[in-house]
């Protein structure tokens, strides 16, 4: 979505599993995205090697993976990731990711990018409820 786009509002079911170990979150989500339906797949762990957490996603909105780097040290509320991904035409997007715990039951997750302004806006949130 572009800066000042109405805001599109979807419903979606994600499980998330640790797998390999426990050393990676998992998680599967399927639902509905722009109005389509919409699957996606992620795995995020920490690197023991470069002692940053790292994270891949895809999805069938697309055929490219975005992958992410933890940035900074996360707190018991908050965590900041550097994500990049490709636009269809080859162009390469930077974005900010942040997963905010607020309980047990409870997180969200939010990708900020910069606008053709230069400013940084939300594309998207998703609010994680436990079922």
């Amino acid at each position: 979505m572009g800066p000042g786009a109405p805001a599109q509002v979807h419903d979606g079911t994600s499980v998330h599993r640790l797998v390999l170990g426990g050393r990676f979150l998992e998680q599967s989500y399927t639902g509905m995205a722009m109005g389509m339906p919409f699957e996606g797949l992620g795995y995020t762990g920490y690197d023991n090697a470069t002692k940053r957490y790292v994270g891949t996603w895809m999805d069938t909105f697309s055929t490219g993976l975005m992958t992410s780097v933890g940035v900074g040290r996360p707190t018991n509320e908050k965590m900041t990731f550097a994500a990049e991904s490709y636009e269809p035409s080859g162009k390469r997007i930077l974005f900010d990711a942040i997963v905010k715990i607020q309980d047990r039951d409870h997180h969200s997750f939010e990708m900020w990018t910069k606008g053709p302004n230069g400013k940084k806006f939300r594309t998207m949130i998703v609010e994680y409820v436990r079922a």
